[in-house]
């Protein structure tokens, strides 16, 4: 949980894991600035699109979208747009300098997402991780951070593990942790991203090299079990026929049946019809003879 500052120091968790955050006074809601600047980029991208999807649909084949994004006045206005406001953004980050960083939001009149107020404070850098100190004494304390990537002393370990190991090579380490733990928070869509099962598919997949490596050293055992999968493949063929001539038979007796009660339903009918033709043509015979 705890872990030597130069650690977090080298990982670059303590120059780069925090965020440029901005508040609205009216909502009182706070979010990442340059999200905000992202989303006004992202609405006039759709703009974009809109006018690229309406000349598709106007000249259908004979479209070239390439050509129309190099000659279409509003397509190049908004890209400009575009580029202007994405370099911007680029120099406030490398300058560190978050009052250009807030002026930019109040030039693009970008507003408040849900209230739509335009009433912003101040940019400040929120850092994400925790810190405390630790130490004998105040003046001999160091400040440490609380643990922000669960990996990391899989990292700082390497080394120890390796020389420690009984193989040349270690093929993985893996940490083992909670799954609710074990996972990556993404400030910009406020989701979480498990993937200690892609860990769990890694370790199958070196046992799975592993056993086949051990199979291939030794032919008679990988004949062997050739042999007995060829078999099992043999008995589910036969399986499969048999079912399906149980099928075929069952349907065929179920159309007799069917058939059967039909007849039997309606014979009083077929009997009075029968009736009808033979009288018919007993009158037949009588006006010809």
């Amino acid at each position: 949980i705890l872990m030597h500052p130069t650690t977090w120091k080298a990982s670059g968790h303590v120059d780069a894991f925090n965020d440029p955050l901005i508040d609205n006074k009216d909502s009182k809601l706070r979010y990442r600035a340059d999200v905000l600047i992202e989303d006004y980029i992202a609405k006039i991208e759709t703009k974009i699109n809109k006018e690229i999807a309406k000349a598709k649909k106007r000249f259908g084949d004979a479209f070239d979208e390439d050509e129309f994004r190099r000659t279409n006045t509003r397509v190049l206005e908004n890209q400009k747009k575009i580029d202007n406001t994405t370099s911007k953004m680029k120099k406030c980050f490398e300058d560190d300098d978050l009052v250009s960083l807030k002026q930019l939001i109040v030039d693009l009149e970008i507003s408040d997402p849900v209230s739509g107020s335009k009433n912003w404070t101040d940019i400040k850098q929120f850092n994400l991780m925790f810190s405390t100190s630790i130490g004998a004494s105040s003046e001999s304390a160091s400040e440490i951070f609380l643990r922000p990537e669960t990996a990391q002393g899989i990292f700082v370990n390497f080394l120890n593990v390796q020389k420690t190991s009984t193989t040349d090579l270690v093929e993985i380490l893996v940490k083992t942790t909670k799954l609710s733990w074990c996972r990556h928070l993404w400030s910009k869509t406020h989701s979480s991203h498990r993937h200690a099962h892609w860990w769990l598919k890694l370790i199958h997949l070196s046992e799975l090299i592993e056993l086949l490596i051990k199979l291939l050293l030794g032919w008679e055992e990988l004949l062997l079990i050739l042999h007995v999968l060829l078999i099992v493949l043999l008995l589910l063929f036969v399986l499969v026929v048999i079912e399906t001539l149980v099928e075929v038979v069952w349907v065929e007796l179920v159309l007799i049946v069917h058939f059967a009660e039909i007849i039997r339903a309606n014979a009083d009918s077929i009997y009075n019809q029968i009736h009808q033709i033979l009288l018919l043509l007993a009158r037949i015979h009588e006006v010809l003879g």
